[in-house]
Parts: C-alpha cells; structure tokens; sequence
C-alpha cells in the first residue's frame, strides 16, 4: 500500500481506536512511510495530545523524548543503541554479531522494562484517568 493510502486507512480507524480521546497529533513514520512495504512490514505511528517536534527516525524521536522530559536524558545514549541493534535486528540482520546479541540478550534485557516504566510514568502524570490501566504500570 503507498503512503497516502496508508494515512487513509489510518484516519478511517484511528477513531475507533483512541475511542474518542483528544488527539493533537498522529505522526505515520520508518519504512511504511517512504512506501517500502514488504509482507513484514510494521506501521510507525506517533499518536500524541502534545505537540512535539516531528522526527524523521527513531533515534531523532527518542531525543525529542528526551528533551520533553518522557524518558530521563541520562538514558537517552542507552535508548539510542536500542533502537540501533531493533534497526539491526530488523533491516540488516544479516550483519547481527551473535555474541553481541547473546551480550545484549544477557545483561540489557532491562533497559527495555526502564524505557516502558519511564513512559508509563509521564503518561500517568499527564493523564491521571490512565491510573487505572493495568497496561501502563511500570
């Protein structure tokens, strides 16, 4: 599907999805985006009642998280080499060293549980009625 189609189709159900909840921005981003649409191919989106700076990666995205204060800056340099071994893992995986991920596998498994409880974290902040939502405990 080419990208316009793609942001139809995302305006056609968004909607139903957010079940009425405001919306400031929804933000279509990587690889579907540029129309390079394979079987495996994920959708990237932004969906935010913030406005923030639009970015075109994802490492650019995790800065302006950074930067609004939704992840800790400190962990900003850790965030990025995740996002550069998913890019890895997912679009040269080929080039995957197995000891790295066997390393990484090992000992960094937690700093996805630290990014999950840091945007848990901002977003009850933002929207206490999420207190309830089992799904953004951290």
């Amino acid at each position: 599907m080419d990208p316009a189609g793609m942001v139809e189709q995302l305006k056609q159900h968004l909607p139903a999805i957010l079940q009425g909840r405001p919306v400031l921005l929804a933000y279509l981003y990587g690889s579907a985006s540029t129309g390079y649409v394979h079987p495996f191919t994920d959708v990237d989106i932004i969906v935010s009642r913030q406005r923030y700076d639009a970015r075109e990666s994802y490492a650019d995205s995790l800065t302006v998280l950074a930067v609004e204060g939704v992840i800790p800056a400190a962990f900003l340099s850790t965030a990025h080499r995740m996002v550069r071994l998913r890019n890895r893992l997912g679009h040269l995986y080929w080039e995957v060293d197995p000891e790295r991920l066997y390393e990484v596998l090992q000992h960094d498994l937690g700093d996805l549980s630290r990014f999950k409880a840091a945007v848990c974290s901002f977003v009850q902040k933002i929207e206490p009625w999420r207190e309830e939502d089992s799904s953004l405990k951290p």
